[in-house]
């Protein structure tokens, strides 16, 4: 997973409710981004879905610290994951011709980098093929690919943002 804060993933030791309430949120967001990187849906609402599933799972996250957390953190904790949550909730109400487009090309280049980085591990002796398998240089140049058909779907939308809800109920 490439999204920010991913470092504060690891709430898997929680009492047995609010690891079932983590884990609820992270697959959400883990299963929308799958979607995305591997090829099963590149459209810009599907990005939205993203978007929006990663935003709450920050927000909650930033509100449900793990019991073993240091105390003396727990301030700390909440600060980056309510600014990380923040940060998808921009992206979620931002253009699709300037944010959203140039998330997706973050995307793009974080996981082409990644292809690059592992082929240059080989091509070096830092690495041999089967540290750094073939399967998984293809697996982020496809995620690459896909990022790009994202980033292309919010440029073609026909409007710069989502209608707004409220909007569509009023006007059906």
């Amino acid at each position: 997973m490439v999204h920010m804060g991913h470092e504060n993933d690891n709430h898997g030791q929680r009492e047995a409710g609010s690891t079932e309430r983590w884990l609820k949120h992270w697959d959400a967001m883990h299963t929308e981004e799958v979607k995305i990187e591997e090829g099963q849906d590149t459209s810009a609402e599907q990005l939205d879905r993203y978007l929006s599933a990663t935003s709450e799972y920050y927000k909650w996250v930033a509100q449900n610290p793990a019991p073993e957390y240091p105390t003396e953190k727990r301030a700390e904790h909440r600060e980056e994951n309510t600014q990380t949550h923040w940060r998808y909730n921009q992206l979620l109400t931002g253009s699709y011709y300037h944010e959203k487009a140039d998330f997706c090309h973050e995307q793009y280049l974080v996981n082409r980098g990644d292809a690059e980085e592992r082929e240059a591990d080989i091509a070096s002796g830092k690495k041999t093929p089967s540290e750094t398998t073939p399967a998984l240089i293809a697996q982020s140049r496809t995620k690459a690919a896909n990022w790009l058909r994202t980033e292309a779907n919010c440029l073609e939308m026909p409007e710069p943002r989502p209608p707004d809800p409220g909007q569509q109920a009023q006007s059906d």
